[in-house]
Formats: structure tokens, C-alpha cells, sequence
């Protein structure tokens, strides 16, 4: 994924129902890195390198301080993966 958009969604599902809560952009280290990049893509100066499970941590924690709860949570392979994600 050397020059492509890849989002980080976050769902909440129930059995009556479901939707997207958040979403964020990842950007591979390249491109976070490379700042005529970012400005040519109109990638916000604030924003920075985070992997795909950092963000899915991120989303998580909001959604938890604004007071959702859920009983579990499902995430492919690279998420179970990362150590840091559990």
C-alpha cells in the first residue's frame, strides 16, 4: 500500500440493527512522512502516522468515553495481530 487511500471504520451492531460510528484515515509511513505529499493530497498538517490498530484504539476509546459499551468487539487479522491492540 505504497500510494492508496485505506480507511479504519468503526461499526456497532445489534440485532436490530447497524452503523458506522467513526472512521479515520491511515496513512503508511511514507506518506506521513513526505510533507509536499501531504500538502498535494490536502492531508491536514495535524495529522500523524498512527498503525491501522492505533487508530482502531483510538476509535475504541472515544466511543467507550462517550459511553457506549458493547460485549465484544471483531476485528480482521491485522488487528489480532498487533500486540499492541489487545
Amino acid at each position: 500500500m505504497e500510494n492508496c487511500q485505506v480507511g479504519v471504520f468503526l461499526s456497532y451492531i445489534t440485532g436490530k440493527g447497524h452503523t458506522l460510528i467513526d472512521r479515520r484515515l491511515y496513512l503508511p509511513k511514507t506518506w506521513a512522512d513526505d510533507s509536499d505529499k501531504r500538502c498535494k493530497a490536502g492531508v491536514p498538517k495535524t495529522t500523524k502516522f498512527a498503525t491501522k490498530a492505533q487508530l482502531a484504539q483510538q476509535m475504541l476509546q472515544s466511543a467507550w468515553d462517550a459511553g457506549l459499551r458493547s460485549a465484544w468487539v471483531v476485528a480482521d487479522e491485522v488487528y489480532g495481530n498487533d500486540a499492541g491492540f489487545w
